[in-house]
């Protein structure tokens, strides 16, 4: 539970979350969850993510393997001196804010499928993207050999949370509105937690 929680509490570095308590962003993740928020004034990101849109999508995966890789890619750019605390865990108005520097760094990731075909669950699905790539990285069938492949097909919910960010009063419970982007997997669980913590849903506009 710490090390979900001390994930959760590293959000705060990369995005805004004003008016988002952590204890909800460690409910919703890890998991079948992207989480929408607005990017900071003082962007720590990098300016080529995306540049021109206001929102960065987040995600703590539950794969053992892309929580290790982040971790490892920290420590090694860290040790052969490319990058220092400095550089990397703390944007300068961050330092005075408290906030602990973090131990991974943030990746950016696209799904391992071509646009419009089904999500793939093993680098063999994918192989017709090999000659493309630089390296594949093998963590195994995504829910095992025996595993419920519909379910595992199916793509992260996709929750907005950038409206509460936003708004004036950020205190009022029965104002903290979330719009649902993509329903995914989780959209039932997401939505439970999200009413839970006195958000409700946005109407379309």
């Amino acid at each position: 539970m710490d090390e979900v929680e001390s994930k959760a509490a590293s959000l705060p570095q990369w995005c805004d979350t004003q008016g988002i308590s952590n204890d909800l962003l460690s409910t919703l993740l890890p998991g079948p969850v992207t989480v929408l928020l607005p990017r900071l004034p003082e962007d720590p990101l990098c300016p080529l993510l995306n540049p021109g849109v206001a929102e960065i999508g987040i995600r703590v995966p539950d794969s053992p393997l892309v929580c290790r890789l982040s971790a490892a890619l920290a420590t090694v750019l860290r040790e052969e001196g490319l990058i220092t605390i400095d550089d990397l865990y703390f944007h300068p108005s961050m330092k005075d804010k408290g906030y602990a520097s973090v131990t991974a760094i943030p990746l950016v990731l696209t799904s391992a499928n071509p646009s419009g075909y089904q999500s793939t669950l093993s680098p063999d699905e994918f192989s017709c993207l090999w000659p493309e790539l630089d390296l594949v990285l093998d963590g195994g069938r995504i829910g095992g050999e025996a595993g419920d492949d519909q379910l595992h097909r199916a793509a992260s919910t996709v929750v907005d949370l950038s409206p509460t960010v936003r708004q004036s009063d950020t205190s009022a419970q029965s104002t903290r509105p979330y719009r649902i982007l993509r329903e995914g997997s989780a959209l039932v669980q997401t939505e439970e937690i999200l009413h839970q913590f006195g958000f409700s849903k946005s109407c379309p506009s």
